[in-house]
């Protein structure tokens, strides 16, 4: 008779523990959850407040193109937004209104930037193409049906380290955004991903750093005979 006693005892007390230990976790999850809300909060007012600004710079520096060889410091902004962004994505998941929201800012971000790099390479490097003032637009896909996307962007990013004048920007194509609408339009990008617009020129499809280099060289050297041809 004790000993059931006892074992009724045990069993409401170790319930009773248990019911504290969940009170207890789901109070600390509403705490971080609450706490991840108001970050989410904070970081998209500055993100809206620094996209506005790199804008301003934008069409300060474009007045000045050629006059300073770091003129393209603003890499540095837009690296810096994209992990933001990554971090709310992370957070709130990628069809989060307000993630969507963001990637559509930065996107417009990252095409005056690539407007920049453009004019930049045609004013004061009169199109003469190097490793080092390539300009690449990036189209990838993170909904699990490019397999590649993520090995194209290590190679990406190991370019973008090794050459430092070199200008990358990333796309989302599965995004309705009218940037990237109008962009892949405009370089007949299909639903092959990765895709890569390397100096103007469209590539489907993966491509490793060895491959990227020669498209580049290659390019180099057509512009070279071109030139020489008009020369003669």
């Amino acid at each position: 008779m004790n000993k059931k006693k006892f074992s009724i005892h045990k069993a409401f007390s170790i319930l009773f523990l248990t019911v504290i230990i969940f009170a207890v976790g789901v109070l600390i999850g509403n705490q971080t959850s609450h706490q991840k809300v108001n970050t989410v909060l904070e970081l998209s007012q500055e993100l809206q407040l620094q996209t506005r600004g790199i804008e301003v710079q934008y069409d300060i520096l474009e007045e000045n193109i050629c006059l300073n060889d770091d003129v393209l410091f603003l890499t540095e902004d837009l690296f810096d937004l994209s992990e933001k962004i990554g971090f709310m994505e992370n957070t709130l998941g990628s069809e989060n209104a307000k993630v969507q929201e963001m990637k559509k800012e930065y996107f417009i971000v990252e095409a005056k930037h690539w407007l920049l790099a453009k004019k930049r390479t045609k004013d004061c490097f009169q199109n003469n193409i190097s490793m080092n003032n390539t300009v690449v637009l990036y189209f990838y896909s993170n909904k699990g049906d490019c397999p590649r996307c993520q090995q194209e962007g290590t190679v990406i990013s190991y370019l973008h380290m090794e050459y430092e004048g070199m200008n990358v920007y990333s796309f989302d194509a599965t995004s309705d955004s009218t940037v990237v609408t109008t962009l892949k339009q405009l370089y007949n990008i299909k639903d092959e991903m990765p895709a890569l617009v390397i100096n103007d020129e469209t590539h489907s499809g993966f491509i490793d750093a060895d491959e990227f280099i020669a498209i580049v060289d290659a390019q180099a050297e057509a512009i070279k005979l071109t030139k020489e041809e008009l020369e003669v």
